[in-house]
């Protein structure tokens, strides 16, 4: 096998990804000559890769997600129901 990409936060119980968007990823982490615009399309893909080789559900917070801890954990209770009703 081969990586495709990492995830920031793995739930295998739930099989949940979490991935946080943070100014960091869209500036710091592009790649020489690459606009920010296909810097996302490219984590796009990388996001599209790691559902569709695990079957897992992604989930993406921001800063300002991690307010609400409720709200966080009730999106992810909501992303693990839909990865139970698919079987994942």
């Amino acid at each position: 096998g081969w990586l495709v990409g990492r995830s920031d936060l793995a739930i295998p119980e739930l099989k949940v990804l979490i991935e946080f968007d943070g100014m960091r990823k869209y500036h710091q982490l592009r790649r020489r000559g690459e606009s920010i615009e296909q810097m996302v399309m490219r984590e796009k893909h990388r996001e599209d890769r790691l559902r569709e080789l695990t079957g897992w559900v992604v989930v993406r917070f921001v800063w300002s997600d991690l307010a609400n801890p409720r709200a966080v954990r009730d999106r992810i209770l909501a992303a693990a129901a839909v990865a139970a009703s698919r079987g994942a």
